[in-house]
């Protein structure tokens, strides 16, 4: 069963590279989420519809899934839906060319659309119009903003052809530091003014390999001032690493219960990694995501103990993290 300290279920999970509607999810799985995951990247593309069209959100690419949302409040059996948006500096392979550009860094970019356009307030408008289009339903949709996530995994590459790129790009890490807590204060703000009913949170990514790293991620702090809610990305890949990935997690929040803000999760994912030879081809095999994940839901439960609750879990459920996955443990005895 669902751990008695998380108020809702949240999910990642597509098919035919569409999100699941809310009734595709609980056919599939056999309960109802409360929320879902949604991402929009402060990039080229994104730049581009917003100059020609003077619009923020893309019809196909934001507003669908933004409309089932809503739609799905319809209901009388819902009153309120959340949806966890990743809004994300642009990344390597954003732009149309082989290689990202000379000098690759995304908070500058970021930097310089929230000085010189009106883009990212258009963006906050549009999506407070959700949220004030929900409350004339009578109902409430939450949104939470998790800027610049992951924003302490600096290693994290991403392929373009045949080649990895670092996803922050080849800076200093000073340089990354001060453009990610200096972008987000500024990005903040624009939404305190046009988007008041819209939460942001802190979201470092947590694993295990990042364990020797931890104590950086306060470094990344942007201000009491501008941050809602307290999150993170929770993803453990391997049985080996399992333990690590849970003592980080409890590290993280535990040493933050004195900031008194809420807690949520905005990725979570588990899956055991295989390297098996079959038929005399070495082949890498996912599997178990459920055994993982009833782990991972155990150790948020046991923090119940120490008086943690959190509004929100989002489960990663898309290619290997989803590979097996069942989720029956969430609704049986």
């Amino acid at each position: 069963m669902r751990p008695q300290n998380i108020k809702q279920i949240l999910y990642m999970d597509k098919q035919d590279g569409r999100m699941l509607t809310f009734a595709q999810f609980k056919e599939k799985y056999h309960f109802e989420p409360e929320g879902v995951n949604f991402y929009y990247r402060i990039n080229p593309l994104n730049e581009s519809y917003w100059r020609t069209r003077g619009k923020a959100l893309h019809p196909e690419r934001h507003r669908d899934q933004l409309n089932w949302v809503l739609a799905s409040l319809n209901s009388p059996a819902i009153s309120r839906k959340r949806l966890d948006m990743l809004l994300e500096p642009p990344r390597p392979g954003d732009y149309n060319s082989p290689a990202p550009p000379p000098n690759f860094a995304p908070f500058r970019y970021v930097a310089q659309m929230t000085w010189n356009t009106t883009w990212l307030h258009k963006l906050a408008e549009e999506l407070q119009d959700y949220v004030n289009r929900a409350q004339q339903m009578g109902k409430v949709l939450d949104i939470v903003i998790r800027y610049g996530s992951e924003m302490n995994d600096v290693l994290k590459m991403d392929r373009i052809g045949d080649r990895d790129y670092l996803r922050w790009g080849e800076i200093s890490r000073p340089n990354h530091i001060d453009g990610y807590k200096r972008t987000f204060r500024q990005i903040r703000e624009i939404f305190r003014r046009r988007a008041p009913g819209i939460k942001f949170t802190f979201s470092p990514a947590l694993r295990r390999d990042l364990l020797d790293n931890y104590n950086q991620i306060a470094t990344y702090w942007p201000g009491d001032q501008v941050v809602d809610v307290i999150s993170c990305t929770w993803y453990c890949g391997d049985d080996l690493d399992l333990d690590g990935a849970i003592d980080i997690m409890r590290r993280y929040y535990l040493h933050r219960q004195g900031r008194h803000l809420p807690f949520g999760i905005d990725e979570m994912g588990g899956v055991d990694t295989v390297h098996r030879i079959v038929h005399g081809q070495a082949m890498t095999i996912y599997e178990h995501n459920d055994v993982f994940l009833e782990a991972m839901f155990d150790a948020l439960g046991d923090l119940r103990r120490q008086s943690i609750r959190f509004d929100y879990v989002s489960i990663f459920l898309e290619s290997k993290w989803g590979t097996d996955a069942t989720l029956q443990f969430l609704v049986t005895e």
